[in-house]
């Protein structure tokens, strides 16, 4: 034993020592590596600054060297205008001399150039070494002198074959600022075996070469700001059509405003004309009848004046209108004398009540043989556009109707004027009118049915109309157009100028690869995707960069592109870059009229086809609950939760007929769906109860169980199956899709939770077959809320903007949704996706979803389901007899033990520390250890703390809501 004791201290020896020793190695390793780092950081300061100190002398003698080659030229230059040819050289005339040889007519930019190189190395904005750069300045005086000789001499000594001759002839021409001198003439003769063509190419091609070399510019660089002036005067020409043509909208909206304007006076002075004639007494009559043809031939007048107003004439005065319109007939005897021929009539298209074409003539003539009086009042006139009227044939039919008026007898006139009005007005499709003289053809009658502004400029004439009815009258025919028409709707407004946003995108690319390099994560904007909201750049990291570089640098991309906040996908699916989402500057809306007139939803032959918004490319999002089967969506106050809630009812309501679908609403607010009361699609009136919702949920558990017998009993598979049997056999009734809309989740599973919560779990688990579908909204998705069974049976969720990423998690399963922007920007996750998409919602307003109501209320006739109605009372008072006992059991009966007076005090603590443990109600309520055991066990079996955990506190179940609720019902 002695020996092992001797062997183990010494075994802690040798372990101590060696430990001891590893220390001070590893200390003087990092002495070491200190005075390395100090030693590196010396050495590469003392290197800066030599090359500091370098590029200061270099600068400061090649500017001294352009500005004493700069004097020389200018002097020598003024010198040699001003020398005669006997004068000698000086110095400085001889040093002028050999510059202007060696580079010919280059010497005057000789020395600018070598100053702004001076400058450039003094300021040291480029980091290439000296050498470089006096090799490109060389370079680009050479480029420069043999472009001079080439384009400006094109040949190098001729009548010379020696080089040196050639070389000679050179530095004479360069003295006379001939050509580019030795140094551009030695590379232009070489250039110049290629002939005067390729030379010019081949110098072209040089300049070209070294120019991209030296600013350090791509191909692409250079083709995009070649292309740049191309897409501005695209761009220009585009905006100038597209203000051409608002203009021509406008102008046309203009005249079809002044045009309807016009047909309202004027019918507006026949009824007048009709009121006063039905108020006359028979005999006085015939006394009004010649003040009643001046004022037609006023009214006509003016009528043909404001025609020609439109056509762009100018309106004659109303003697000259007369003269003109008579031109074009035969000469007519005064109206005492009048019995006109039917032979001078001009022969002129007419169309009568039954739409066949006669002359003028042969229609004088059948009424002449007739003899029916013609009642003294205008009947009620067809409206057409003022470019089908024209004013001659106008003022000739006006022309025939009087004329026929004084050929009948007095008292003719008076009994059928007076017949004529007392009768019904004939509609306005049976009225003849004269057609227009040209090659169109003839003019069609009145429509059917009314039509647009036609109909709605009709509505706002009749004074007896309400506001709600003039909506209705859009339509054509209950029977063709059974939907709501897009014309309920709100007209679509344009969007941003396309040049913003070219450069908006040109702008933010170009700052967010310049921040990532800033930070040494080198990438490449390969394309960009604006949407309404958001637009995401596509960034290609280069190779070794890694992905968690650029999520990492989010922060700091916002903070360079001044934004509130940036949403990073990485990587995109199926393409080899990482997305970036920037907020737009101006958010463009997305108009739910433009969705729902698209041909995307036209194509889709689901009755629950839903339109949601625009995704970030600006394609169209349509959601299909029949697929989905259900729906979860969560988002917070302002978030666009309600707006996207109506959008799917609407897109609904717009596609589909009460027999089709029928709708559940819940809405324990109150607020958001109050307003699709009375609609037909509603089988029960909009539940706001919390125990009558939970009872409409359980009749529509009875319900898909009912008709689960009946797919069985039919031998079918789903609702599909069972309507198509039901169109073969008139016995069978049709089964309508039932859609259940709950807006607060959250109210319900506090009210009824145990009931609510297996209601829609057995729903959504089964109830797809059946055709019923839940669309379930909800502002606080946290996880007593939207537990795991909900989330497990509702696959397709949306999550609007949520206050936290534990909320993002808990919807989507992932962060995100905390940092969208609100107003329809959400995220949108189906099963048939991999991963959520980024959409925004499209906008509908309030006014907009009254007045679709309002026709539907006006359109079909209130019926809800007297059975259903009942069910769901006697569910609801089966819930609340069910809520009563169990509050009962275990509180007041011998199963539990509550006898207990300091339980609720115990309750109390655990619900507000929200842990509970033994010790701490020893604590708090000065009991000892056994007492405050039983309390724990008997808080246990009734639900409140959860089992227990070893060491670890035990878990409350009961909240602080349902704490005070129970308190409230046990004082109630």
């Amino acid at each position: 034993m002695a020996v092992k004791r001797n062997l183990n201290n010494s075994t802690d020896e040798s372990k101590a020592r060696t430990s001891g020793s590893s220390g001070k190695t590893r200390k003087k390793d990092q002495t070491i590596e200190d005075k390395q780092r100090e030693l590196s950081e010396r050495c590469k300061n003392d290197i800066e600054k030599e090359l500091k100190s370098k590029r200061r002398r270099s600068s400061i003698i090649l500017f001294a060297i352009g500005v004493l080659m700069a004097l020389f030229t200018i002097i020598g230059f003024i010198g040699s205008l001003n020398r005669a040819e006997g004068d000698s050289l000086n110095l400085l005339d001889m040093i002028y001399s050999f510059l202007c040889g060696m580079f010919g007519f280059t010497v005057f930019f000789t020395g600018p150039i070598l100053i702004y190189v001076a400058v450039l190395i003094a300021t040291d904005k480029s980091r290439t070494s000296i050498l470089t750069k006096i090799l490109q300045l060389s370079g680009g005086i050479v480029i420069l002198s043999t472009a001079i000789q080439i384009f400006f001499v094109g040949s190098v000594g001729e009548g010379t074959n020696d080089f040196f001759g050639a070389v000679a002839s050179l530095y004479s021409d360069g003295t006379r600022l001939t050509g580019g001198g030795i140094i551009g003439g030695v590379p232009a003769w070489l250039l110049l075996l290629f002939g005067n063509v390729g030379a010019i190419v081949m110098i072209i091609l040089i300049a070209f070469v070294f120019v991209m070399l030296i600013s350090r510019k791509s191909l692409m660089d250079f083709l995009g700001a070649v292309g740049k002036p191309v897409k501005k005067v695209a761009v220009s020409a585009k905006e100038k059509h597209a203000q051409h043509k608002e203009e021509m909208e406008a102008y046309r909206l203009e005249q079809e405003q002044q045009r309807l304007q016009a047909e309202s006076e004027r019918k507006e002075k026949l009824i007048e004309l009709e009121s006063n004639a039905v108020g006359t007494p028979a005999t006085t009559l015939q006394e009004r009848h010649d003040e009643n043809i001046e004022e037609q031939k006023k009214d006509s007048d003016n009528f043909i004046n404001e025609i020609n107003n439109y056509n762009g004439k100018v309106s004659p005065k109303p003697e000259e209108a007369v003269q003109q319109s008579n031109e074009h007939l035969p000469e007519i005897a005064p109206e005492s004398d009048v019995h006109m021929s039917c032979d001078k009539l001009p022969d002129l298209p007419v169309a009568d009540n039954n739409g066949s074409v006669q002359k003028a003539q042969s229609v004088a003539t059948d009424k002449q043989e007739d003899s029916e009086p013609i009642p003294e009042y205008f009947p009620p006139l067809p409206i057409y556009p003022p470019e089908e009227v024209n004013p001659v044939e106008a003022a000739l039919n006006s022309f025939i109707e009087e004329t026929n008026y004084e050929q009948n007898s007095s008292v003719q006139r008076e009994e059928q004027f007076v017949n004529d009005v007392n009768a019904p007005v004939a509609p306005p499709a049976e009225a003849p009118f004269i057609a227009d003289n040209t090659d169109s053809g003839i003019a069609d009658s009145t429509p059917d049915g009314i039509t647009d502004s036609a109909a709605v400029q009709e509505d706002k004439q009749d004074g007896d109309t309400s506001d709600s009815d003039k909506l209705y009258t859009v339509t054509l025919n209950e029977e063709d157009h059974p939907l709501p028409p897009t014309a309920l709707l709100d007209e679509i407004m344009p969007g941003k100028a396309q040049e913003d946003i070219d450069r908006e995108l040109e702008t933010n690319a170009n700052t967010i690869v310049e921040a990532l390099r800033s930070f040494g994560v080198q990438t490449k904007c390969i394309g960009t995707c604006r949407g309404p909201s958001v637009t995401r750049y596509e960034l290609q990291p280069a190779a070794g960069v890694k992905i968690s570089k650029i999520t990492g640098l989010a922060d700091d991309i916002a903070l360079n592109l001044a934004s509130s906040g940036i949403r990073i996908e990485a990587p995109i699916p199926n393409k080899p870059a990482v997305g970036i989402e920037v907020p737009n500057k101006i958010r463009d809306t997305v108009p739910f009229r433009q969705l729902i007139e698209s041909s995307d939803i036209a194509e889709k032959k689901s009755k629950l086809a839903a339109v949601l918004g625009k995704d970030i490319s600006g394609g169209i999002v349509i959601a299909d609950i029949a697929e989905m089967p259900h729906l979860l969506i969560a988002g917070t106050t302002g978030s666009g939760k309600s707006v996207c809630v109506n959008s799917i009812i609407m897109s609904i309501l717009f596609r589909s007929k009460p027999e089709d679908v029928k709708f559940i609403m819940i809405d324990p607010k109150a607020v958001e769906f109050m307003a699709y009361n009375g609609i037909p699609h509603l089988l029960i009136p909009v539940v706001t109860d919390p125990k009558k919702a939970a009872g409409a949920l359980n009749w529509a558990v009875g319900e898909m169980l009912k008709r689960y017998s009946m797919f069985s009993e039919y031998n079918v598979r789903n609702i599909h199956g069972y309507n198509a049997l039901a169109a073969k056999d008139p016995e069978m009734d049709k089964m309508s899709q039932t859609v259940i809309f709950i807006d607060e989740l959250a109210d319900l599973i506090m009210a009824s939770k145990n009931e609510v919560e297996d209601s829609i779990c057995r729903l959504a688990q089964m109830a797809r077959a059946a055709g019923m579908h839940l669309v379930i909204a909800t502002q606080r998705p946290t996880v007593d809320v939207v537990t795991g069974l909900i989330k497990a049976n509702i696959p397709s969720r949306i999550a609007l903007k949520v206050s936290s990423g534990t909320d993002s998690r808990v919807i989507m399963d992932e962060q995100g949704a905390e940092k969208l922007l609100g107003k329809g920007d959400m995220l949108f996750k189906s099963v048939s996706m991999p991963k959520p998409i980024r959409v925004q919602g499209c906008w509908i307003s309030d006014k907009e979803v009254e007045r679709v109501v309002d026709f539907l209320k006006n359109k079909f006739e209130l019926d809800y389901d007297d059975d259903v109605m009942k069910e769901v009372e006697r569910q609801a008072e089966l819930v609340k007899g069910n809520d009563k006992s169990s509050d009962s059991v275990g509180f007041e009966s011998g199963d539990i033990d509550v006898s207990d007076d300091k339980l609720e005090d115990a309750i109390r603590i655990v619900v507000e520390n929200g842990q509970a443990s033994v010790s701490t109600l020893q604590r708090k309520l000065k009991l000892g250890f056994g007492r405050a055991a039983r309390l724990v066990d008997v808080m246990e079996e009734m639900g409140i703390v959860g089992p227990s955990q070893g060491s670890k506190p035990r878990e409350v179940l009961m909240t602080k809501e349902q704490y005070y609720e129970r308190q409230m019902n046990k004082q109630q």
